[in-house]
């Protein structure tokens, strides 16, 4: 059962239930807004290194779309952690995200005076899993 979503997600799908974080719709975009600040400024020489993604990622309704979530680390100094946040048109897609995504090295831009503060680009994922345009 462990990975399964069941209950008020419908049919079963490999992903996990309800995220634990950004749980409202403001919330979320909020977590997206500031996701993509942090890409454009990564875009301008943040360095990078390599992160693993870990867990097994979230899959949360909220109105129309499906978000999905994804834990990975790094390490700069010490091991750090991030999230990334992406949203979809059907659970189908967010799940599916998520599990191709499982365990898999990313490239992983932080901000070098402050390397807690990190980020994936959408263009990084899309060398490791095919994205299909975001939604909204």
């Amino acid at each position: 059962m462990s990975g399964i979503a069941r209950g008020k997600w419908g049919d079963s799908l490999p992903c996990l239930g309800p995220l634990q974080s950004c749980d409202t719709v403001p919330g979320f975009w909020f977590r997206r807004s500031l996701q993509k600040r942090s890409q454009h400024r990564a875009t301008e020489g943040w360095p990078a290194t390599d992160g693993q993604v870990f867990g097994q990622g979230k899959v949360r309704r909220k109105g129309r779309r499906y978000w999905a979530e994804i834990n990975y680390t790094y390490y700069i100094g010490g091991y750090r952690s991030g999230r990334y946040v992406r949203a979809f048109e059907s659970e189908f897609k967010a799940c599916e995200f998520t599990v191709q995504l499982r365990e898999k090295t990313v490239r992983v831009h932080y901000k070098e005076d402050d390397p807690d503060r990190s980020v994936i680009l959408d263009r990084d994922l899309e060398m490791i899993v095919p994205l299909a345009p975001q939604y909204g």
